[in-house]
């Protein structure tokens, strides 16, 4: 689940702390952004908790986790009433000073079997 564990035990100690006025812009802007991710991180997990990708999806690297989740994001599209999104994941690991060119090429090949997983559920998913 994705939810804020402990909600429910702290919900209350969150209300009391952002319903708090200062009298002071910067303290009540932060009250609200920290209230705002706090039902935002809510909403989202409920939304995710349901969803279920077309396709078997293997989560055995970094970026086929990050592409997993964002598969998992564009299948919960309706649920958030989402017209765009835009996503950004990352792979780390290049910085090679031996044995570059058979790391490369393990690397290039991690990426394009990730890939080619995310194409297979987007297209499942009617997105491609």
């Amino acid at each position: 689940s994705q939810v804020f564990h402990g909600y429910e035990r702290w919900g209350d100690t969150i209300a009391n702390i952002t319903m708090q006025r200062h009298g002071n812009v910067y303290s009540e802007a932060y009250s609200q952004a920290f209230l705002d991710s706090i039902e935002i991180t809510q909403t989202l997990g409920r939304v995710l908790e349901g969803v279920e990708l077309k396709t078997t999806y293997r989560r055995d690297s970094q970026l086929r986790r990050q592409l997993y989740e964002v598969a998992r994001l564009i299948r919960s599209r309706n649920g958030r009433s989402a017209e765009r999104d835009f996503f950004f994941v990352s792979i780390g690991g290049w910085d090679m000073h031996s044995n570059m060119k058979a790391n490369l090429a393990n690397k290039f090949s991690d990426i394009n079997e990730a890939l080619k997983d995310f194409v297979a559920e987007m297209k499942a998913q009617d997105a491609w």
